[in-house]
């Protein structure tokens, strides 16, 4: 009884059991997905059977022989005693104080890591996360995720993380939800399949954890949360908050480690908590919540959500130290313009996606802000900034 992503098909229609396992979607329902310029959407599904015919199409022995493909070219790195030393240490800021440890492999490592990330996103059709996850996905973001909770016009936040969520993910949790994922489920039948998948695994992980900065490491992550983003999801349709004989339902959205789960009118945070505990215990996930970084509370205050602020009246925001922030660079940007000081290709890219990106939380917010800086300097910024960058 695995659990099967696939593209979600809009419009309404019975959906079969090859649109489901096999992304066979029908150019209207593409076309409507292009209309609504959802590109990225998901449904996720539990069944019971799979047709002996469905099982037949998926040709499990070719994935089989893909995998035994992969270990045998791989040979060396997957009997290697110590992958450790396959492996650079280093480690960068955190914007909210302290650092970040990241892991990452060799080259000949990352080589066949990013093989078997290919290898996975083809055996899943693309479809490797849940559509309430939100990070490391194409054509979703922090601003999506955001938006999810805009558009279900929710007041109250309960805010809190997975601790080393990452470090977490270890083998038996792994190759035991692998087992219950399409088409791994099906791979794992066979001893062969079953063999060659644990070696994989093992590549994977290091010290009985995903490394942050491998390039498998963020896909795995969100297909091992499959089932628990499945389950809280749809849990989460069925409760609700009753306020004068209105049922009030929640939304959830996962970026990674963090949870937000959040609700028109005001919940019971502790039985919220204990919620999620019972959707960690239910799957033996190893994760744990972590205490400190729990947070409960309105948008009455300054409330931000992936660091975006989520105001009163519903609308995205900047928020001031990043309205300053952004500020400071352009201020910085056109001084050293005008003293020829020229900034990098890297430099004005960054500065150029920076307000792209600012401009998507909040458009007005942003262009009033660069009409004030191209009136106090007499210049045009945007034309600026595409100018250089093309002649860099």
């Amino acid at each position: 009884m695995p659990f099967i992503v696939s593209k979600r098909v809009q419009g309404v229609h019975k959906v079969t059991q090859d649109e489901i396992l096999f992304n066979q979607i029908t150019e209207e329902a593409m076309q409507a997905n292009l209309a609504i310029k959802d590109t990225s959407g998901t449904r996720t599904c539990y069944v019971k059977n799979i047709s002996p015919q469905n099982i037949k199409k998926c040709h499990v022995s070719d994935k089989i022989q893909i995998l035994e493909k992969f270990v045998s070219s791989h040979k060396d790195l997957i009997e290697r005693d110590n992958l450790e030393d396959c492996y650079d240490i280093f480690a960068i800021a955190k914007k909210t104080g302290g650092v970040r440890w990241i892991t990452a492999p060799n080259e000949e490592l990352k080589v066949a890591l990013s093989e078997v990330k290919e290898i996975f996103e083809l055996f899943m059709n693309g479809n490797c996360a849940h559509s309430s996850a939100y990070a490391y996905v194409k054509g979703r973001s922090t601003l999506s995720a955001v938006r999810k909770h805009q558009l279900h016009k929710s007041r109250w936040f309960l805010k809190t993380d997975f601790s080393d969520f990452f470090g977490s993910i270890n083998y038996a949790w792994v190759s035991k939800t692998l087992g219950n994922i399409f088409p791994f489920s099906e791979i794992v039948k066979e001893e062969r399949g079953k063999v060659a998948l644990d070696k994989i695994i093992n590549l994977c992980l290091l010290k009985d954890g995903l490394p942050q900065g491998s390039p498998i490491s963020p896909l795995l992550s969100n297909i091992v949360m499959i089932p628990i983003d499945h389950y809280i999801a749809n849990k989460l349709r069925e409760k609700y908050t009753l306020v004068n004989d209105i049922k009030y339902r929640f939304c959830y959205t996962r970026y990674a480690d963090d949870i937000h789960i959040s609700s028109r009118v005001k919940f019971d945070q502790t039985e919220m908590l204990d919620f999620m505990k019972d959707a960690i215990a239910r799957f033996s996930a190893p994760f744990i919540l972590k205490k400190e970084k729990t947070q409960f509370g309105s948008n009455a205050g300054k409330n931000f959500i992936f660091g975006v602020m989520y105001t009163q009246d519903g609308t995205m925001s900047m928020g001031h130290k990043e309205r300053d922030r952004l500020k400071a660079t352009i201020h910085a940007f056109v001084m050293d313009y005008r003293h020829n000081k020229l900034w990098d290709l890297k430099e004005l890219q960054s500065l150029q996606g920076n307000i792209s990106y600012k401009r998507q939380i909040n458009k007005t917010q942003v262009d009033e802000l660069i009409q004030k800086l191209n009136t106090k300097y007499s210049i045009d910024i945007d034309g600026l900034l595409l100018m250089l960058i093309k002649r860099t």
